[in-house]
């Protein structure tokens, strides 16, 4: 049932948000009672296509915009939800569904890691 499939996304979208929260310079958009489907967080200090890139070199894929974006830099959305400026300017969108694994979840993680260690040092 659909109920079913909303909770067993929620699950993994909990799992992705309790790692992304151990970063210092990741801050997560997504309200806490938003679908389960999208989780859309800011890195810090980065532009979203260098992280973009970056991921995608290690067959990670995730989007630079929210689907209410303009041509703009800035998230409206992102900026609407979270009055910051630099948050709205750093935003990308994580996509989940019934199919994503928990190694999949994992090697998000760890290939945001790696970004980390070599943006930041």
């Amino acid at each position: 049932s659909e109920h079913l499939l909303l909770s067993f996304l929620k699950l993994k979208d909990n799992k992705l948000s309790k790692e992304l929260l151990k970063y210092d310079l990741v801050r997560i958009n997504s309200p806490e009672d938003a679908l389960p489907y999208i989780l859309n967080i800011s890195v810090l200090g980065v532009k979203p296509e260098v992280l973009l890139h970056s991921l995608e070199e290690d067959e990670v894929y995730i989007s630079t915009q929210t689907a209410c974006s303009s041509k703009t830099d800035e998230s409206k959305a992102v900026l609407a939800l979270t009055k910051d400026s630099e948050r709205s300017k750093s935003s990308v969108r994580i996509s989940l569904s019934y199919k994503t694994t928990k190694e999949e979840i994992d090697e998000f993680i760890r290939t945001l890691k790696e970004f980390e260690s070599r943006f930041y040092h």
